[in-house]
């Protein structure tokens, strides 16, 4: 393992009071009977995907001059995010928009146009989320606003592909905004640039990091991608995070140029997925990983990580100098299943 000054300060963050509460708090609430299951084995891929190397060491560079340094040392200090995978279709107990890549006409129309129906999370508390958050030991959390599939959790003049659409109605990134804001805690937005409801419009094939498919090489999805985040950075006050998941061309300079303050994670830093680097990484980094076996909510036959095993990994994510980016998956109800 690397020697350096940084390690040094990673240390210490990790043995730090700022820190050790939250260890404390998480282990306490994450060892309970409710996590007795231990995980097994290597946890599947997510539905989210990082980008090939040289994409991430473009936008790790890119990230080094337009993240504000001041923003970037206060980001390394927060430790634990909680990462919130929920969207329509939440009710199909399937990763998270992934199960449209392939898919037959059939399939993908009823996708957009019956799981909004059927989609009213009448248990959805965002103030006992932004609780249970603090409980843990989270300082910060980053939502789900546009997954893959297209479907947006915040009403927008973009698509009617959204929670506008549904028996709910209310907008769900407003109430965590508001909720996770009022608890102290960071608001992260989770945003993907790939829209599989704005391909399928197109009559386009239903994929990603397919060059013809992707924002730079169709105007039409990248004119829809800015206008959302236009929306988002306008419309929900402070947005502490982003998390770009996909090319972040246009998106990150537009996040930018609204709100300097805002920090991209994914498309400006290592954020590697459902695994830690062999060795301490000079700059700001995060990790993602799930704490069962798939990114949103599994109904049945889910293995979770055991609370010895959550220590261990904060603990090595923190000597290594990164923070970690934890995954709940929250029921259609939006119920938190622990």
């Amino acid at each position: 393992m690397k020697t350096h000054a940084h390690t040094k300060r990673s240390l210490q963050r990790t043995n730090g009071l700022t820190s050790l509460p939250a260890c404390l708090l998480f282990h306490l609430f994450l060892s309970s009977a409710l996590f007795a299951e231990c995980w097994q084995g290597s946890p599947s891929a997510g539905p989210a995907s990082v980008a090939d190397q040289n994409s991430a060491d473009e936008a790790a560079a890119v990230g080094r001059i337009r993240n504000k340094p001041e923003r970037l040392e206060a980001f390394r200090d927060q430790a634990l995010g909680m990462f919130i995978h929920w969207s329509v279709d939440s009710q199909l107990g399937t990763v998270i928009s992934h199960s449209l890549v392939g898919a037959d006409e059939a399939y993908a129309r009823r996708f957009f146009e019956e799981l909004p129906r059927s989609f009213n999370p009448t248990k959805f508390d965002p103030t006992e989320w932004a609780s249970m958050a603090r409980l843990c030991g989270f300082k910060y959390a980053v939502f789900t606003n546009k997954h893959h599939s297209g479907f947006c959790m915040f009403p927008t003049k973009t698509t009617d592909f959204s929670v506008e659409r549904t028996p709910w109605k209310r907008d769900i990134t407003r109430m965590y905004a508001d909720a996770f804001r009022e608890a102290g805690l960071g608001v992260g937005f989770y945003f993907s640039p790939d829209d599989f409801w704005l391909l399928h419009k197109q009559g386009r094939q239903i994929a990603r990091n397919v060059p013809e498919v992707m924002p730079r090489n169709n105007p039409e999805l990248m004119r829809h991608n800015l206008a959302q985040i236009e929306e988002l950075y306008t419309g929900y006050g402070a947005v502490d995070y982003l998390f770009i998941d996909g090319q972040p061309d246009g998106i990150r300079d537009l996040a930018w140029k609204l709100q300097p303050n805002t920090l991209v994670t994914r498309g400006a830093m290592e954020t590697p997925e459902q695994r830690l680097p062999k060795e301490a990484l000079d700059n700001a980094w995060e990790a993602c990983f799930t704490l069962g076996t798939q990114w949103q909510f599994k109904p049945t036959n889910e293995n979770y990580k055991s609370g010895t095993a959550l220590i261990e990994m904060l603990i090595e994510t923190r000597a290594k100098g990164g923070n970690l980016l934890l995954n709940v998956g929250p029921e259609p109800s939006g119920v938190i299943p622990f």
